[in-house]
């Protein structure tokens, strides 16, 4: 389900595969009650696969029956329990591997059911792409179910080992509490209020939504550990906020707790916050400076908006993360730390990896245990205590006294979509406190202002969207995508195959602005709407990957000259000239450092291939002239 994985080299996978397995055995071994164990299980196989959510049963009398545990991303199904056909039940018991429920447009003859296997309508109904049976030895403990994840895309059989590994795992912590004490299984799941009582630093989170709930038991349930954490979430949801309450939950809540913004500090400076650097390590260095990860030590180092790292920067943060050593810039020495990273990105990690802008290998060493926070539209249900939370505590840090807060205020706060979450409601508060001064009640009209004084929201950071642009909606196409007549006089679309694919995807992307969020948004669209001829191409991460490699198809025809490449792709289009080029200097980049450490040109050759699997054959030329390419340039 995860390409990346596909990727991967062979060391970093196993690495990965360890690191996974023992943080979630030694999670799912501490479980305490059933419902926390599937609450921690599903969280672990929705992380590994980036599915959209899951649902874990449990095996009960007589065989076949199953009762729901608990459900994660989605609400629990209508039915808490029903019961497995017995031929369903043999194949799940002696099953090692994922069962792929159904196919799908890169899957094809994968599913059960093109094997004669038709799904029961209890699991059919649910909507799942994949099962994971929990079985020990020979008996049929539960079952797993996992819902769609945004690439569609079966595991490989890396990822399908590592499945298969945490289903046991899970079944084993399973099976171990079906042997405890009924009165130790019928223990209540804490509520909100529980929480915070156990754990009072919790109540900085402020929220009554089942969003809320998960995030305390994510929290808490990764606490006592060391291991990486990766808060992802769009800008002012509260990442950094849940990174102190993770700190203060820790055994490090008395070291230091140091926050660095990862794209707030200039490319030439950001190895010197990171690691420090010795006097005169370059100009201006004119005294030895100490880096986060030093000042750090003991405690936890909060890296905001990771993925704004350059790749340089990367190598090395992968380094430090791997031997918990670094060298300052500078410095002869290296310095060992004990530091517990909290990364956080307001945009797709693994997005970021296909766009050639992020480690592969980086990327699963920050992916140990991932916790999404929340948009605050989906837990509208928290806006109401969120106004009155920052309501009193702006009207205490200005001095001023608590006006009545009007039912018609929160009425029109909660109908609205909060691009900047939680960040942008406490503005909004303020902004109405300070303009209501002197009355006894919030103003809605002061609301009213505040609203018109909002900012639109920022473009996508994942797009390619040029810097100097005001951002703005994106406009309608003016014209339809382009199609060409077939022999037969029916429409067909250019691209369905080889370079030819590539071409057609650049042509869409100058049409869109080269905003590949537009660009699928609108192709998408017209799938729906010619469902029986639909583009060759829809999705984000399809669109970049042709881009990408169009790129250096480009790059490689102007004989290495990126303007001139950049000038081809643009077309008309000059003003995107800038953009463009930046991006494909930032592919090329990611293509140096993959093949960096390369042995012979033939094994760079072959390692670029294997970043690109799945284009056509047209495309092999292209990548073995680039492999040469970069390989000469390696040497010089």
């Amino acid at each position: 389900m995860s390409s990346e994985l596909e990727q991967v080299p062979e060391p970093s996978r196993r690495i990965y595969e360890l690191t996974a397995l023992y943080e979630i055995s030694r999670i799912l071994l501490a479980s305490p009650t059933p419902e926390q164990l599937a609450f921690d299980a599903l969280t672990a196989s929705m992380g590994l696969t980036g599915s959209q959510w899951g649902i874990m049963w449990r095996a009960g009398a007589p065989p076949g029956t199953l009762h729901h545990l608990r459900s994660c991303g989605r609400p629990a199904p209508a039915e808490s329990l029903f019961t497995l056909p017995p031929e369903w039940v043999d194949l799940l018991t002696d099953r090692q591997q994922p069962v792929i429920l159904a196919d799908g447009p890169e899957r094809a003859g994968t599913g059960v059911a093109a094997r004669g296997r038709e799904p029961p309508a209890s699991l059919a109904g649910i909507g799942a792409e994949m099962l994971l049976p929990l079985s020990e030895r020979g008996s049929f403990l539960g079952l797993m179910a996992l819902g769609p994840n945004p690439l569609g895309r079966a595991p490989d059989p890396f990822l399908s080992d590592l499945l298969a590994s945490v289903a046991q795992l899970i079944a084993i912590a399973l099976g171990r509490q079906s042997r405890t004490p009924e009165a130790a299984l019928e223990q209540v799941p804490p509520t909100i209020q529980a929480w915070r009582r156990q754990y009072p630093i919790l109540g900085e989170i402020v929220g009554e939504s089942q969003s809320v709930l998960d995030l305390y038991e994510h929290l808490t349930t990764v606490a006592a550990s060391s291991c990486t954490v990766l808060l992802e979430g769009e800008t002012g949801c509260g990442k950094e906020l849940a990174a102190r309450v993770l700190h203060g939950l820790s055994p490090r809540h008395d070291g230091p707790f140091i926050e660095v913004d990862c794209g707030a500090i200039p490319e030439n400076l950001i190895e010197s916050e990171l690691f420090g650097h010795e006097k005169g390590a370059f100009t201006g260095a004119a005294s030895s400076r100490r880096g986060v990860f030093a000042l750090a030590d003991g405690g936890t180092l909060f890296l905001d908006e990771v993925a704004n790292l350059p790749l340089k920067t990367q190598n090395r943060l992968l380094r430090v993360l791997q031997e918990r050593r670094f060298r300052p810039v500078g410095g002869e020495e290296s310095l060992d730390v004990d530091v517990r990273v909290v990364a956080a990105s307001n945009r797709s990690l693994r997005e970021a990896v296909r766009e050639g802008t992020f480690r592969e290998d980086l990327f699963y060493r920050l992916y140990v245990y991932p916790i999404r926070i929340p948009p605050l539209r989906d837990r509208r249900d928290d806006i109401p205590g969120l106004i009155a939370f920052y309501l009193e505590k702006c009207a205490r840090d200005n001095d001023l006294p608590v006006p009545l807060l009007p039912e018609e205020f929160v009425e029109h706060l909660v109908q609205h979509d909060f691009p900047g979450n939680v960040r942008e409601l406490r503005h909004l508060v303020e902004r109405s406190l300070l303009r209501s001064t002197g009355r006894e009640y919030l103003s809605l009209e002061a609301l009213e202002e505040a609203l018109s004084r909002t900012p639109a929201a920022a473009p996508d950071p994942t797009e390619i969207v040029p810097d100097e642009e005001i951002p703005e909606p994106v406009p309608a196409v003016e014209t339809e995508p382009e199609t060409v007549s077939g022999p037969d006089g029916t429409v067909e679309w250019p691209g369905r195959a080889g370079v030819e694919r590539g071409v057609w995807v650049v042509d869409e992307l100058r049409r869109q602005r080269f905003n590949v969020k537009a660009t699928a948004e609108r192709l998408t669209a017209l799938a729906h709407a010619r469902p029986d001829n639909p583009p060759p191409l829809t999705d984000r991460s399809s669109l970049t990957y042709y881009f990408q490699v169009e790129c250096f198809r480009h790059y490689l025809e102007q004989g290495g000259n990126l303007n001139q490449a950049a000038n081809a792709i643009v077309g008309d289009a000059i003003r995107f000239t800038d953009t463009v080029r930046r991006r494909m200097a930032g592919y090329l980049d990611s293509a140096a450092l993959v093949l960096a450490d390369c042995n012979s040109e033939t094994e760079a050759r072959e390692v670029l291939r294997s970043k690109f699997l799945k284009l056509p054959e047209d495309y092999l030329t292209v990548l073995d002239r680039l492999a040469e390419h970069l390989w000469a340039l390696k040497d010089t």
